[in-house]
């Protein structure tokens, strides 16, 4: 990881984010830049002629809703992520969808999967996008309270029966229970899997009311619990690791105040970090930002950068946010007003910065030829070899080279007494394929990085 030299050098950058695509009239209503990245509202969807929004999914080039009728119904609500227009409907009986939303869609290969329950049998919808077919299927269970879709490829759930409740392993072509874990608790619902490794969150319950909060791997039930306190947020998997609300009051729900990354084999908290305090509701981004629904000041969704520990971007909406839906570059926050707002994220490059530095002379900045420009050490620590350290150096440019690549262009020290090693870079490759470089330029603002000497020297020049 960085040190403040790298990250000062993060937080002078402004980006010039691209303009964003609106579904409804008129312009976006913020765009801000933090560390690291940039976050652009670029759209809002007023939905709440469906029904109650609960849940939403982008998949497959489309939104996949979770509404409650006027009747009292539940749907799958189909509908184009750019206009908002209804592309088709799916009725879902038994669908039983969290009051405080955010659950109840599940996507992976190529299907959209629905929980839900008819004549006290346990269902599953499973919807093929390319033909808006839906088939259901029938697993042994008298109930399903949360569904995953696995990264082994088959369907995980978390199942009721007469003798109590479990993890069930379901074949997504036939909807057959291949192996049950059963496990005991008050209350659980939401589950997520990582590398075969199936958690759920859980709360105590007494006198019908819910307090504290757990997480626990029933899957394959060898890890230590994580306590996380009472927290209606359920956990975020990513491809290698659980990310959740930690720090709950034992006695009480939503007053977490921090968020744990939990190595899903484990079990063990490998990073915490303090956040105010958390909603309904946490998500991973596509960028390795971890955002969440608060109620800090003026501010109602916020995202925490996990590599420096700051909270990066604070983003507020028209009404009551009580779900975060993720996709690669953007987030989908949903309302319970009925509307979902679209918030764009994209990472700021050195180079991408707007915040030019006061012309110097182009022979003091750039340098010709070979000549080293004038330039600061960007130090990197916490590195057991000086390549990793030169490489980490890199990443802030979009660089995935080796030390012999760059030994011309750069100097780095040998570990000092604390352990430091400290990278110097003048020039370097941006891709072996080609024959240009990016330059590190100093200017009475800072740090900043441009892609060629003739453009370093065409800007820069006094």
């Amino acid at each position: 990881m960085a040190n403040d030299a790298l990250q000062n050098l993060a937080d002078q950058q402004t980006a010039v984010p691209a303009p964003p695509s609106l579904s409804e009239g008129g312009s976006p209503t913020s765009t801000s830049s933090s560390s690291g990245i940039s976050v652009t509202k670029a759209a809002t969807l007023d939905v709440s002629s469906l029904g109650g929004l609960q849940a939403a999914e982008e998949a497959y080039g489309s939104l996949w809703l979770g509404v409650v009728t006027d009747t009292g119904g539940t749907e799958v609500v189909r509908i184009d992520p750019e206009t908002g227009a209804t592309q088709h409907t799916f009725p879902i009986q038994g669908w039983s969808l969290n009051e405080w939303g955010g659950n109840g869609i599940a996507i992976g290969g190529g299907m959209v999967w629905i929980p839900g329950l008819e004549d006290g049998q346990a269902t599953i919808t499973r919807i093929d996008p390319a033909t808006n077919g839906a088939n259901p299927l029938a697993p042994a269970a008298d109930g399903i309270s949360s569904l995953t879709f696995g990264s082994e490829g088959t369907l995980w759930a978390n199942i009721h029966r007469d003798n109590g409740t479990a993890i069930a392993q379901i074949d997504p072509g036939t909807g057959e229970i291949i192996e049950t874990w059963p496990y005991t608790a008050d209350w659980a619902r939401e589950i997520c899997e990582v590398q075969g490794n199936v958690w759920v969150h859980e709360m105590s319950a007494s006198n019908s009311t819910v307090h504290g909060g757990r997480l626990s791997q029933v899957v394959p039930g060898t890890a230590s619990q994580v306590e996380t306190g009472g927290t209606f947020s359920g956990q975020a998997c990513s491809k290698d690791a659980v990310w959740t609300a930690i720090n709950g009051d034992e006695k009480a729900v939503n007053l977490a105040n921090g968020i744990g990354e939990v190595d899903s084999a484990s079990g063990a908290v490998i990073g915490s970090w303090s956040t105010p305090p958390i909603g309904y509701d946490i998500a991973l981004d596509g960028v390795g930002g971890v955002w969440f629904l608060t109620s800090d000041g003026d501010a109602q969704i916020e995202r925490l950068d996990p590599s420096t520990g700051d909270i990066n971007a604070k983003e507020s909406v028209r009404g009551t946010p009580i779900f975060i839906s993720s996709s690669t570059d953007h987030i989908w926050v949903g309302t319970y007003e009925g509307q979902l707002v679209r918030f764009d994220i994209e990472p700021i490059g050195p180079s991408e910065s707007a915040n030019v530095p006061s012309p110097v002379d182009a022979g003091d900045v750039c340098g010709p030829g070979e000549q080293p420009m004038i330039t600061q050490p960007l130090t990197v620590h916490g590195y057991e070899t000086i390549e990793a350290a030169v490489k980490a150096a890199l990443s802030w440019v979009g660089v995935t080279t080796s030390l012999s690549d760059v030994q011309q262009g750069m100097s780095v020290s040998t570990p000092d007494s604390s352990g430091e090693i400290h990278v110097t870079i003048y020039r370097m490759p941006m891709n072996a394929a080609r024959s240009d470089h990016v330059y590190l330029s100093q200017g009475s603002d800072g740090l900043y990085f441009v892609e060629t000497l003739a453009e370093c020297q065409a800007t820069h020049s006094p």
